[in-house]
C-alpha cells in the first residue's frame, strides 16, 4: 500500500493543495467552499478542538470521515453536520492505538472515497502527575495515542493522500514538548517525539507532495484542563481565559487556505497563559 511516486522533478517546494484550495488567490473573490470535493480524516473528532475542526471544514465544503473511540459521540456530530452542512460525512469508531483499528480505518476511506486530501491527528491524551505519582497504564495510553497513533494513521493512510497527487496532514503537537514543566514529564516526552516524527516526516514526504504542517494550541477549554487539575498541579489560568477550540480550527483552517502555505510548517495558536 505504500506510495511509489516519483521524485518532484521541478525541485521547488511542494505545493499540497494549493492552488486548488482557492479559486483565485490574487482576487478578492474566493469560492465559497473552497474545500469543496476534499476529503478530510480527521482523528479525536468526537469532542473538543476535534469537534470544532469538523465544524469548521464541513462550513469550507470538505468531506468529513470523523473517528475516535466513542461511536455516540461521532454520530450525535454528524447528525448535527448533515442537518447544517451540504457536505458528506462518514463516521468511523477508531482506537488510533492499535494497528487493526487504523488499518480498518482506512480501508473504510479507501471504500468510501478511494483518497485523502487532509489528514489531521489530532486524537490525543494527556494526564498530569509527578513521576513517583504517576500510573503506569495511563502513561501507557498517552504513548499509544500522542505518538504511536499518529505514526500509525500516517503509515495506513497517508498512501490514499498520495495517490490523489498530494495534500496536507496536520499534527497537533505542543509547547510541552518544547520544555518540559513538572507533572507533565510522560506527556511533554509524546509531544516531542510527535513533533521530531513531523520534522523527519515532512521531509519524506515532500517527493509525494504531501506537506506537514504542525499546530501548538494553547491550553484550551477541553477535557485535557481537567485532567490538568486531577493530576494535583496548580492551574495555570482560570477556565474563562483558556482559548475555544474554534479559535485553534480557526487558525488550522486558514493555514489550509492560504496560498503561501508551504512557507510556514509550524503554527502556534495560544493565549497570554501556558501553552498546550
Amino acid at each position: 500500500m505504500a506510495p511509489q511516486g516519483a521524485r518532484n522533478p521541478s525541485g521547488r517546494r511542494p505545493q499540497g493543495l494549493s492552488p486548488a484550495l482557492t479559486a483565485n488567490p490574487g482576487s478578492k473573490t474566493i469560492s465559497e467552499h473552497p474545500l469543496q470535493n476534499k476529503a478530510a480524516l480527521i482523528t479525536g473528532a468526537g469532542r473538543g478542538i476535534g469537534k470544532a475542526l469538523a465544524y469548521q471544514l464541513a462550513k469550507l465544503g470538505a468531506d468529513l470521515i470523523l473517528t475516535s473511540r466513542n461511536l455516540d459521540a461521532l454520530m450525535r456530530l454528524s447528525a448535527q453536520l448533515r442537518r447544517r452542512e451540504l457536505c458528506r460525512v462518514v463516521e468511523h469508531a477508531c482506537d488510533v492505538g492499535e494497528m487493526e483499528s487504523v488499518e480498518k480505518l482506512a480501508a473504510v476511506i479507501e471504500h468510501k472515497f478511494g483518497r485523502l486530501d487532509i489528514v489531521i491527528n489530532n486524537a490525543g491524551v494527556g494526564y498530569s502527575g509527578v513521576l513517583f505519582e504517576s500510573e503506569a497504564e495511563m502513561v501507557g495510553r498517552m504513548l499509544l495515542t500522542n505518538l504511536y497513533g499518529p505514526y500509525l494513521v500516517s503509515r495506513f493512510c497517508l498512501p490514499l493522500v498520495a495517490v490523489g497527487g498530494g495534500g496536507v496532514v496536520v499534527n497537533i503537537v505542543s509547547q510541552a514538548g518544547i520544555e518540559g514543566s513538572p507533572g507533565f514529564a510522560m506527556y511533554s516526552a509524546t509531544k516531542q517525539g510527535l513533533q521530531t516524527f513531523s520534522e523527519a516526516l515532512r521531509l519524506e514526504m515532500a517527493e509525494h507532495n504531501i506537506r506537514v504542517l504542525t499546530v501548538s494550541p494553547g491550553m484550551t477549554r477541553t477535557s485535557f484542563y481537567d485532567r490538568f487539575l486531577a493530576g494535583k498541579c496548580p492551574a495555570p489560568m482560570s477556565y474563562s481565559d483558556l482559548m475555544a477550540p474554534e479559535e485553534v480550527a480557526d487558525s488550522i483552517a486558514r493555514a489550509l487556505l492560504d496560498p503561501d502555505h508551504g512557507a510556514c510548517p509550524e503554527i502556534t495558536v495560544r493565549t497570554d497563559g501556558p501553552l498546550q
